[in-house]
């Protein structure tokens, strides 16, 4: 599990997860209750490519884009909840063809 520790602000379009952190055994990745969180990372396939449920919960998560999911064909569940939403990306969800459950309650601005 990653979990974004709350030191620094996160407020880039290419925000990463770094190489180091590379499993194929992760099943879910939680990111919540950073503030300071505002976009969601990229690339997350190429660290985790089993990842089965993306939580990014009570985060300032303000637009999301066909990027921040990319590859990620196994995600069963997303939830992105108590954020700042202001733009969805049309086809943002277009690779989860195993999505079950997509939550973005609360997602205003």
């Amino acid at each position: 599990m990653f979990l974004a520790r709350n030191e620094t602000t996160i407020d880039a379009d290419d925000f990463e997860i770094s190489q180091e952190f590379h499993s194929e055994s992760v099943g879910a990745i939680e990111i919540d209750g950073n503030e300071k969180i505002q976009f969601l990372p990229i690339k997350v396939t190429e660290i985790f490519p089993n990842l089965r449920q993306y939580s990014v919960q009570q985060c300032s998560i303000k637009k999301i884009t066909k990027e921040n999911f990319k590859g990620l064909r196994k995600l069963e569940a997303i939830y992105i909840c108590n954020n700042r939403i202001d733009e969805i990306d049309g086809n943002s969800f277009d690779d989860q063809s195993e999505l079950k459950k997509l939550n973005l309650q609360n997602d205003t601005n």
